[in-house]
């Protein structure tokens, strides 16, 4: 395996050349004059090979593109004269929601039933673990490097870290580069080390329209001059999107306009940078012997369905995504047919003269722009696996969520479910006002004791509250505790979305709190309660137990946890997932999952706002998603061991982007 850069940042090396002039760009032409000319260019294609410059812009909506139809703020300048000279694919769909699958499927032509990453952090006994891109693969990177192209990669993103297996095929590979501005001196710092009339593949990802949208407020008011820059773009980031995203806090109108110019700042500093980077490969001679291909990897969401981010399904908002391809000597275009990223391997390859390599799925964009195929996307957590499948229009959504509810039988779990015990319910509260519990344990405390209601506040009312949407009142004479911030009147410190704990009884659908505790912003987001059993109805799969006066019921979906025995219910397991298109197996539902499906018409209703009623069209989509299903379960590559335990630095760099818990 070619040898990898295995180091972060590093500093610059101080080399004799003079120093390229580091500021903003505004436009190609603007930035001219700030880019000295290399007489002597490193990297000028001697063999008629073409150059490779792939940049990904983590995040990026296509939808916020000046090329893409937006024009509330001029967000892609530089981006948007670059697709009118390129071959622009109005309806590309990334194979997943977020990075960790993303990234490995377009940078190898494959889908992640076949390459089999999907985790990026899952914990278990031994620590977390990250699904890694076996050997197997072949990335575009090794395809390149076997046919003489040089190959590097700069990227800020520690799901990709040295370790992934991305970094497969890269002379040199340097994840944590830094901002795109970093990442563009970094870019040409190794193009001018090059071996003259040695054409390159170059891959680089930038994450400045990632979360926590670490822009300047200079940047911010360039766009936006009147725009408030509200509580999603501080420190709290993380807290007050889990608060969003958990329906305990909702953004005033002024924060929703303060999120949404920091994104559209974000990605305009990514242009500015994109625009020095190719007027300085045209100032080198390299800009027509380049083929450039501009993509994001997945999109975001802004409360479409009440949620900030993305990673947490496959709705359109987090699939479409932006594909402008460069190649030089091919007329431009627009391309309304719907593609897919799993495409951008062998279109690369086709656009550098290379054929296909190894086991590339997707069609050949360059040869075939408009050929109609069916579109995949997947996406796994901890208790689901989901599946999108779309034929032009017509989108067919596929949830399997695992029925089991721990290790062992149902009625293993609820025969240590007896009054007097005292257990913790982890909540949802159902639209009829009852309770639910989403996961149950015991609480390894004494019996008695108060019960402790645990949550995020909604409204506040004269004397009482609302925790997690259940109404807590509260004592006259109950006492406060914790992150008062008013001791003279502690209850003028509630605020809507802090985590409280109130302590008291349950009766008649609401608490009564005698003490409350407050805690800081950055608390993790949880619904629980904590008391003693009272009574016990049902038992296996579905039941309800009784605390204090109130019932809480639990059902087949419900999790189970045994912290005292070291029992833990286990996440679900990519060999399933494989099982489940196993050829002679035995279904969905007595493999053990319980199936939704929705059927839409994008054509009719692009927001996905109200599903299809039409059988004969959903079977035929169904047997069509279930035969490349099995397909791709047949031939894919990787298997238990293609995975590694992240060590501690690596978790902190993920939790800092929001992944890790």
């Amino acid at each position: 395996m070619p040898f990898r850069s295995g180091g972060r940042r590093h500093a610059r090396p101080s080399s004799g050349r003079p120093s390229r002039i580091r500021i903003p760009g505004w436009t190609w032409v603007a930035a001219a004059a700030l880019v000295p000319v290399l007489p002597d260019c490193a990297g000028e294609s001697a063999s008629g090979k073409p150059n490779v410059l792939l940049i990904c812009l983590d995040a990026v909506r296509a939808d916020r593109m000046g090329c893409y139809g937006y024009d509330r703020r001029p967000t892609t300048p530089n981006l948007d004269a670059l697709a009118r000279e390129s071959i622009v694919f109005e309806d590309a769909s990334a194979p997943g929601c977020w990075t960790k699958p993303s990234v490995p499927s377009f940078l190898t032509g494959t889908w992640p039933l076949e390459h089999g990453v999907y985790e990026g952090s899952v914990r278990e006994e031994e620590g977390s673990f990250s699904d890694v891109l076996p050997e197997e693969a072949r990335t575009l990177a090794e395809t390149f490097d076997g046919r003489g192209w040089a190959t590097a990669a700069f990227i800020e993103n520690d799901q990709l870290t040295v370790g992934s297996g991305v970094e497969q095929g890269f002379d040199a590979y340097e994840v944590g580069a830094g901002d795109a501005r970093e990442i563009r001196w970094r870019a040409l710092d190794w193009i001018d080390a090059q071996e003259r009339g040695r054409p390159f593949f170059l891959y680089l990802h930038l994450i400045d329209a990632h979360g926590p949208y670490l822009v300047s407020e200079e940047s911010v008011r360039r766009l936006a001059p009147e725009a408030p820059l509200g509580p999603i773009g501080g420190k709290e980031w993380r807290a007050v999107r889990d608060a969003v995203n958990g329906g305990e806090f909702k953004l005033s109108g002024p924060e929703k306009e303060g999120l949404a110019a920091l994104y559209d700042a974000a990605i305009r500093s990514m242009d500015d940078q994109l625009a020095l980077l190719m007027r300085a490969l045209e100032l080198r001679g390299l800009w027509e012997r380049t083929v450039v291909a501009v993509v994001a990897d997945h999109g975001e969401e802004f409360l479409e369905r009440g949620r900030l981010g993305h990673g947490h399904g496959l709705h359109q908002t987090l699939l479409r995504v932006p594909w402008i391809l460069r190649v030089p000597g091919k007329d431009p275009a627009r391309v309304s047919t719907p593609v897919s990223l799993v495409d951008l391997a062998p279109t690369l390859l086709s656009a550098a003269g290379l054929g296909a390599q190894g086991p590339i799925r997707g069609v050949d964009r360059v040869a075939e722009p408009a050929a109609p195929a069916g579109i995949l996307a997947e996406h796994k957590d901890p208790g689901r696996y989901e599946q999108a499948y779309r034929e032009g229009s017509w989108k067919l959504v596929r949830r399997f969520v695992t029925r089991e509810a721990g290790v062992g039988p149902a009625t293993r779990e609820t025969a240590r479910l007896a009054a007097g015990a005292r257990w913790q319910a982890d909540l949802e509260l159902l639209p009829d006002g009852s309770l639910r519990a989403v996961e149950l344990k015991p609480s390894g405390e004494p019996a008695t004791g108060p019960t402790d209601l645990k949550g995020p506040i909604g409204r506040i009312g004269a004397a009482s509250i609302e925790i997690g949407g259940l109404a807590v009142r509260l004592d006259p004479s109950a006492t406060f505790s914790g992150e008062v911030s008013d001791k003279a009147s502690p209850k003028a410190s509630l605020r809507e979305g802090m985590m409280v704990k109130a302590t008291g009884t349950l009766a008649d659908g609401a608490f009564l709190a005698k003490k409350v505790k407050i805690y800081p912003l950055t608390e993790e987001r949880e619904f629980e309660i904590r008391g003693t059993v009272v009574a016990v109805e049902g038992s296996g799969e579905s039941g309800r137990l009784r605390l204090d006066d109130g019932w809480i019921a639990w059902d087949p979906v419900t999790a189970w946890e045994f912290p005292d025995s070291g029992v833990r219910r286990e996440a679900l397991a990519r060999e399933r997932i494989a099982d489940l298109f196993a050829e002679g197996g035995r279904g969905p539902e007595q493999a053990g999952f319980a199936v939704e499906t929705s059927l839409y018409d994008l054509a009719a209703d692009p927001e996905e706002t109200r599903p299809v009623s039409d059988p004969d069209r959903e079977r035929r989509l169904a047997e069509s998603l279930d035969a490349l299903s099995r397909r791709l379960c047949r031939e894919r590559i990787w298997g238990p061991e293609d995975r590694r335990l992240l060590d501690a630095g690596t978790i902190q760099r993920l939790k800092a982007l929001g992944y890790v818990r």
